[in-house]
This record gives structure tokens, C-alpha cells and sequence, in this order.
């Protein structure tokens, strides 16, 4: 796909990414039995799962004690084992609008073949790939406006990162500023964590089996910047020696020797860069 969104291969192609506001909590009841119905299961299971989801209700808690019950009128208790697949079932009527809007040829695709992808789903993260024509930007706009009326699933404008699945879509290198979100929850998690209590081995342990792997996702599919790998390492560093203040101290160990293999007698700390 990214070498479709590629200026080599063409023009005026564009990835949307949909977030949605409050997707679990805002999702209609009416809008779930109606896709539920228009998918075939029967009247009596749709009438079991509806009773699941209409029956709950809430209570606040006023000085640690509950306080009075109120019932919702709309989304899907999160927790709940069947939650996330009446989403799904939900955002298969999407799917399956999309799909009709680019068979009739009132969104535009990337490709003349039959099988051209036209979007992707992940429960409530979704991307669509279109080309730029004021076409498909008003045929996906009024299907999008049609889909939140009828599901109440809105768009979350205030979201401002172009993420999907937690990484940043980008063509080519990884910027270090779109870098500085996996460089910011590294330093968080270190500093949550009670390194005075720690001994070097648990240390190094908890850097190698939770912060390498924090990095591994996003280095799977970019190559890191070296300033942000810099950085990452810095605050290991800080953390090893100094605690989760991250303050600058003694090391008693050069870091090139930290990292050398356990089967040469060493600690074997995996450098962030290799």
C-alpha cells in the first residue's frame, strides 16, 4: 500500500485516518439490533443479546459508598466478552457501505483491479485509502456524516496525531518529533518504577524484558532516529545508576561494557540501536 501512496508511482492519493469519539460508550442500541436483524440471527438471539445490553445500570459513589442507580441509553459495557464483537458487527455495516460506494464509483480507487483495497479495520481504528478528487471527498464525507447519525458513532476531531495502531503513518524516514511519543512513555515508565529498591540484576532485567521490547514495535517497521535512540539509552542509564528520577549520577560501569554479551561474562543489556 505504501508504494501506491508513493508520489512515484502517482498523484493526489491520499490515507484518512478516522478516530472515533467515545466509539464504546456513544454506539446505539436501536443501531445494534437493526445490523444484528439485517445480518440474519434469529429474533430470539437478538432479543437474548439486546436484553444483555439494555439491562445494566450505573451507580455513583459519594464517599466511597454507592449512591442511587441510573440506566444508559446507549453503548456497550467495556470488559464485557461480547462487547467489542457487536463493534465489530456494528462497523461491518461500514465496511460493507464503503465497499457500495466504491463498487457504484462514487469514491474513487487506488487501483482498477477488483480486489483494491479500499480501507482497513481494526475494531474502532479505521483508515481509508482514497484518491484526492472533490468526488470522493464529498461522497466519503456524507457517508461518514450518514453512518454517525445513524450509529452515533462520531468523528474525534480534536484529535490531531496521525497514528494507526499506536504508531505514526509517515512515507519514508521516522522524524525524530514524530519520534518523541515512544521517547516520553519510555521515561514514563521508568519513572514509575521504584529503581532504589532495585538491585543492578533486577535492573537490568526489567530493561531488557519490558523496555527493549516498549521499542520493538515501532522499530520493526522504522528505522529509529539516532537522536531519540540517544535519548531512550540516556534515560536507561540514568535509571540503572540513579533511580527513576532519572537524575544524572555516578556510573560506575561504562555503558559499552553494560551492554557486552552475558556469554562472555557481562551483564548483555540489548543496546536499543543494534
Amino acid at each position: 500500500m505504501a508504494k501506491y501512496l508513493s508520489k512515484k508511482h502517482g498523484k493526489g492519493r491520499a490515507a484518512v485516518k478516522i478516530d472515533l469519539r467515545k466509539a464504546f460508550d456513544s454506539i446505539r442500541w436501536p443501531f445494534i439490533q437493526a445490523t444484528l436483524e439485517a445480518m440474519n440471527f434469529s429474533p430470539i438471539w437478538v432479543q437474548w443479546i439486546m436484553a444483555c445490553i439494555q439491562s445494566h445500570r450505573f451507580s455513583v459513589l459519594i464517599n466511597g459508598s454507592p449512591f442511587g442507580f441510573f440506566e444508559s441509553s446507549s453503548g456497550l459495557r467495556q470488559g464485557d466478552p461480547i462487547s467489542p464483537m457487536l463493534f465489530v458487527l456494528g462497523m461491518e455495516f461500514f465496511s460493507q457501505s464503503l465497499d457500495a460506494e466504491l463498487t457504484q464509483g462514487k469514491i474513487g480507487s487506488f487501483t482498477k483491479h477488483s480486489s483494491a483495497i479500499s480501507h482497513l479495520l481494526f475494531v474502532d481504528d479505521l483508515l481509508i485509502f482514497t484518491p484526492i478528487t472533490r468526488r470522493s471527498g464529498h461522497a466519503l464525507r456524507m457517508l461518514l456524516s450518514q453512518f454517525a447519525t445513524l450509529s452515533g458513532l462520531e468523528l474525534n476531531s480534536g484529535v490531531t496525531a496521525v497514528t494507526y495502531l499506536g504508531r505514526p503513518l509517515v512515507m519514508g524516514a521516522l522524524t525524530s518529533r514524530l519520534c518523541l511519543p515512544l521517547v516520553d512513555k519510555l521515561r514514563k515508565r521508568l519513572q514509575c518504577w521504584h529503581g532504589h529498591m532495585l538491585s543492578l540484576a533486577g535492573g537490568l532485567e526489567l530493561a531488557n524484558s519490558v523496555l527493549f521490547s516498549l521499542q520493538l514495535y515501532w522499530s520493526s517497521a522504522f528505522a529509529l532516529p539516532q537522536g531519540n535512540i540517544k535519548a531512550m539509552e540516556k534515560a536507561i542509564r540514568s535509571f540503572l545508576w540513579g533511580g527513576p528520577s532519572l537524575k544524572r549520577s555516578l556510573h560506575h560501569v561504562n555503558w559499552k561494557i553494560v551492554c557486552l554479551p552475558k556469554g562472555e561474562g557481562w551483564p548483555g543489556l540489548k543496546r536499543i540501536g543494534d
